[in-house]
């Protein structure tokens, strides 16, 4: 099956600045790129349903949401049924990195896979995140061993 041409993209999250900088950058770097719309993701609970139905009037085929972890899953899961297409990815800090207003790691750390470790050191404020990490193990793992002893 052949890929189809034209596809639109929406965009949502970031920091305002990030945003608009991210439109600068994908316009001058992928002319052809169909972007249907971008929206900064400093917003309340309460501007979700205007969103949606901006997003909705865009028609995106793929919605690309960068509110952070958990905060863009949450959005995803409780918006997505308002849609009738487009495939949904939370995508964290990467409009950072494409508009240029993040850097990211030295070359060496990324081929090592060590891009994560990096992140950490230059913004302190994810330890909070990393931390949450062996939480989340324990409960997957707790998980995994209710179901082996259900099983037999």
């Amino acid at each position: 099956m052949p890929l189809r041409k034209n596809l639109k993209i929406f965009f949502l999250g970031a920091k305002p600045e990030v945003s608009q900088a991210l439109q600068l950058v994908l316009k001058e770097n992928y002319p052809q790129l169909q972007v249907a719309g971008c929206r900064h993701g400093y917003f309340s609970d309460g501007e979700s349903e205007l969103i949606v139905q901006e997003i909705q009037k865009c028609e995106p085929d793929f919605i690309f949401v960068a509110l952070g972890s958990p905060a863009q899953e949450n959005w995803i899961v409780s918006h997505y049924r308002s849609f009738s297409k487009g495939i949904f990815m939370g995508v964290g800090g990467s409009f950072d990195i494409l508009s240029g207003t993040a850097k990211r790691a030295p070359k060496i750390m990324i081929k090592m896979r060590l891009e994560w470790l990096y992140r950490i050191a230059t913004n302190p404020t994810r330890w909070r995140r990393f931390l949450a990490l062996p939480q989340f193990l324990h409960v997957v793992n707790r998980e995994r061993k209710r179901k082996e002893s259900v099983n037999k």
